[in-house]
């Protein structure tokens, strides 16, 4: 007897409208409200169109680098899969997150390793654990920042207030994980206060308790133990030069958009790159396009119009060459991967 599909309520009717329409609103917002009231738009024009085919070279091997990073990161937790082909799912899930609402980019990525012929169980590990990279790498990121500000002499009491708390925050996190994948034991215990937490903050919002954490726990810890020890290391750095790959497109879209070093140092771009690479790190469609301009547009403190213009003008080019760079690369994975499917199956 088939099961009737239950239609979904009219609550996760509007929640899916709003996955869509929230971002969508932002992006308005930001593009036709924000920067014609925070910039010069004239300036802004003239800015990109003062950058020289040179400039526009360097930042597009820039920004390929960073997908090819993205792929060997993604290849260092599923070790017996090749770059190409993780770079080839890597892609596709960057798109895929771009048009559909998360875990879409997830799912696409899981699907993809399981047509490479992985196993469900490697093929759900790799992409847990590579999620798990990502917020570690963008949290190391900002830190390395702050560390820098304050090496080089330009951070102040709030800089050694948010490395403290970053630090606290990182290596409890850390901790955690070390704890899940240590023995079934220890990720027991760990699952149960994990899951005892997440109750206790459900019930506040009168939401029903949640009971496969802690058995998830386990199961998470057995599988990934492996390669999570095994390959800490490839899994670390690669994510650390994924990370730094977006550094430095925007490090170069910054300074060719005429702002030197004494008015934004390199250390502090390295911070901003933590810092946006976090808020685009945000659940929604599209990345966070359009929030993190907005918050960083709203929050750093520019000494005139014409270096915010400047800057603004830097974070468009980041955008095009790590957000929108992954679009017609990212299609023509897609298809190709459909392709040799068919191919296969047709065979």
């Amino acid at each position: 007897m088939k099961k009737t599909k239950r239609k979904p309520t009219v609550k996760k009717r509007i929640l899916s409208v709003l996955t869509y329409l929230i971002p969508f609103l932002l992006m308005y917002w930001f593009f036709f409200i924000l920067l014609p009231s925070k910039i010069d738009v004239a300036e802004l024009k003239s800015t990109l169109q003062g950058l020289s085919f040179y400039d526009h070279l360097l930042m597009l091997l820039a920004g390929i680098l960073s997908i090819l990073a993205v792929g060997w990161t993604a290849a260092t937790v599923l070790p017996e899969l090749k770059v190409l082909k993780a770079t080839q799912a890597s892609v596709v899930s960057q798109l895929t997150a771009v048009i559909l609402p998360p875990p879409a980019d997830l799912a696409i990525r899981f699907g993809m390793y399981k047509s490479y012929n992985f196993p469900v169980d490697k093929s759900a590990v790799a992409v847990v654990l590579s999620g798990i990279a990502r917020y570690f790498t963008v949290v190391a990121i900002a830190l390395m920042g702050l560390m820098a500000l304050l090496l080089t002499g330009q951070g102040g009491k709030l800089a050694i207030f948010w490395l403290v708390i970053g630090l606290v925050v990182f290596m409890g996190a850390l901790w955690i994980i070390k704890q899940l994948i240590i023995s079934p034991k220890t990720a027991h215990k760990t699952g149960k206060i994990i899951q005892n937490s997440i109750n206790w903050a459900r019930k506040i919002v009168h939401k029903k308790p949640v009971t496969d954490i802690e058995t998830g726990a386990v199961d998470f810890g057995k599988n990934s133990k492996e390669v999570a020890i095994g390959n800490f290391w490839p899994i670390a750095i690669s994510n650390i030069v994924w990370g730094l790959s977006c550094y430095l497109v925007l490090l170069l879209a910054t300074r060719f958009c005429g702002i030197d070093s004494s008015i934004m140092s390199s250390t502090y771009l390295l911070f901003i790159t933590g810092v946006m690479l976090m808020l685009n790190s945000l659940p929604i469609p599209g990345s966070g396009a359009g929030v993190t301009e907005t918050i960083l547009l709203t929050t750093i403190s520019f000494p005139s119009t014409q270096v915010q213009s400047a800057f603004t003008a830097a974070l468009l080019l980041y955008r095009l060459y790590t957000f929108i760079l992954p679009f017609p690369i990212g299609s023509v994975a897609y298809f190709t991967w459909r392709y040799q499917i068919r191919k296969r199956y047709s065979s």
